[in-house]
């Protein structure tokens, strides 16, 4: 089992050094290029949070008119005698 695993080994051919300068190239490339999607991914996400909140904001708002234009038609349709 040792033998195989050593022939393997053995028979690895070896990267070039110039191959080897161009994947250390392009890992670079990729990894800056991964960071600026990552730094576009947070603006993005961050933009959206706050719409979000924007929004929560502006539901609690409306929530808060329609309970009191609730009251005041239930007020108004309510069925008591006016004292005369």
């Amino acid at each position: 089992n040792d033998r195989v695993t050593g022939a393997h080994a053995e028979e690895a051919p070896e990267l070039p050094k110039l191959a080897g300068d161009a994947a250390a190239t392009k890992i670079a490339e990729l990894q800056a290029e991964l960071e600026a999607i990552k730094q576009s991914h947070e603006a993005v996400v961050d933009k959206l949070n706050a719409k979000v909140d924007a929004l929560q904001a502006e539901n609690e708002t409306q929530k808060c008119e329609m309970k009191g234009l609730n009251s005041a038609l239930q007020w108004a349709y309510a069925v008591e005698e006016i004292p005369r």
